[in-house]
């Protein structure tokens, strides 16, 4: 009876979890292990498991082998101002990522209009700010992600992951006297003319 309360324990468990992968709350597979690995639904099955084999020794009961071992929880973050991607920034414009109002870290990534591809990608820790220099003339899309937990396997945030871009393009252009410098501000503020719609988070360029 206790292992059979305890798998119906850890089936919801599972379930809770899909329904934080959908929410995103929980965002990769690292995430996801440490959430159900530490469910107390797993200690449950596990005690249950063996007073089973305790009862009769001779038959050696073994349950739970499929039950994933206990992975703590990270919070691995870049370094601010890290390229994820570097990519080839061999021009004169500059764009300024403010991040001094949002209390979550963010990668910024920059494509050419109708490419799929990233320009460049930055990371930009939470309250701070990082000027990327040496942007290439064009006409640009900024895509954003912002969470905890960055996770190079994804890549990504592993927990509370958010994905959008701005609605408005960005043009670089330079002369012999001229460049163009950008600033964006990830956190919304009164005042602001920058609107940003949400992205799926297979759209977001890499």
């Amino acid at each position: 009876s206790d292992l059979v309360s305890a798998l119906g324990a850890f089936a919801q468990a599972a379930e809770d979890l899909a329904g934080s992968s959908k929410s995103g709350d929980v965002c990769g597979g690292s995430s996801a292990l440490s959430t159900l690995s530490n469910s107390p639904s797993v200690a449950q099955v596990r005690t249950a498991a063996d007073s089973l084999a305790k009862l009769d020794p001779g038959h050696a009961y073994k349950v739970g082998g499929f039950l994933p071992k206990a992975t703590p929880a990270q919070n691995r973050r870049l370094g601010n101002g890290a390229f994820i991607k570097k990519g080839n920034r061999g021009g004169s414009g500059k764009l300024k990522v403010d991040n001094t109002g949002s209390p979550t870290d963010a990668a910024i990534s920059v494509t050419s209009v109708n490419s799929k591809a990233a320009a460049f990608t930055v990371y930009v820790r939470a309250g701070t700010s990082y000027t990327v220099s040496g942007v290439r003339d064009g006409t640009y899309q900024i895509y954003l992600t912002s969470g905890s937990d960055w996770d190079p396997g994804i890549p990504g945030f592993a927990f509370k992951c958010d994905f959008s871009k701005f609605a408005d393009t960005f043009q670089f252009s330079t002369t012999r006297t001229q460049y163009t410098q950008w600033t964006i501000t990830l956190k919304a503020s009164t005042g602001g003319n920058a609107q940003t719609d949400n992205v799926n988070p297979g759209d977001f360029p890499t």
